[in-house]
């Protein structure tokens, strides 16, 4: 049950997120900044994108304990939906293991 959640929760994070990029002064650099996400999503998110090769930073942070807002930076050669959509794709990958080994 609880991968099933974090299923919906990040599927919901990357629809939002692809909405909400912002390009920063830096090359290539990108930030999201929403009111949903928390550490868990944040810190599964970071891990899975630093995997990919095209990726030369990744961070999350939540700037104030008493905000939702979680901030989710990288650095990439591609278009940054692109890495959001193989972020997700990696994830559902990840859950359905969990799902079926179950």
């Amino acid at each position: 049950m609880a991968v099933a959640i974090l299923r919906k929760q990040v599927d919901a994070y990357v629809k939002e997120a692809s909405d909400n990029i912002q390009r920063e002064s830096d090359p290539g650099t990108y930030s999201i900044a929403l009111e949903k996400g928390g550490h868990t999503i944040g810190y599964l998110m970071q891990e899975v994108i630093y995997s990919d090769s095209n990726v030369k930073f990744v961070s999350h942070d939540i700037p104030h304990p008493l905000k939702k807002t979680m901030v989710l930076r990288f650095n990439t050669d591609k278009k940054p939906e692109s890495i959001l959509k193989t972020a997700k794709d990696a994830i559902d990958e990840y859950c359905l293991v969990v799902e079926n080994n179950l």
